[in-house]
């Protein structure tokens, strides 16, 4: 009986944590959604002294490949707690490659600059290392489980 509610407990806050970073993604995505025009606004404040009249363009490719990003995390989210739901055994790894995948891009995404300025404005570009903390607390809870 206690070795079940033991297992029980192990297993839900391992999905509970699946769930807060579903949720912690989908808070970047909505990050990025509202702050578009500022990353646009300044991608052109970066590139208009060196490239004039070419970064019309240049604030719609970021938000979109940011909106990527955050859309396939929300994949790579459902699809680990899809496995964990069912014990398959490859979700343990699944978790960490994807925990590391999506730390080293939102950690790129933070530091990348061109002439000297950073590309992704700091706090959307920080709502996108959210879910890498739910993402840590979830592998961490997999590898305690059985």
């Amino acid at each position: 009986m206690t070795i079940e509610l033991d297992e029980r407990r192990r297993t839900k806050g391992a999905g509970f944590a699946l769930g807060a970073g579903l949720v912690l993604q989908l808070a970047a995505i909505a990050a990025v959604v509202q702050a578009s025009g500022a990353i646009e606004q300044h991608l052109r404040e970066v590139y208009e002294p060196y490239k004039p009249g070419q970064v019309d363009q240049a604030g719609s490719l970021v938000v979109t490949y940011l909106l990527t990003l955050g859309a396939l995390g929300v994949v790579g989210w459902l699809v680990t707690a899809w496995a964990h739901r069912r014990g398959l055994r490859w979700t343990r790894p699944l978790a960490v490659t994807l925990l590391v995948l999506g730390t080293v891009l939102a950690v790129t995404n933070l530091v990348v600059t061109e002439y000297g300025s950073r590309l992704i404005p700091a706090w959307p570009g920080a709502a996108g290392l959210l879910p890498s903390l739910a993402g840590v607390v979830a592998v961490v809870m997999l590898f305690r489980e059985r």
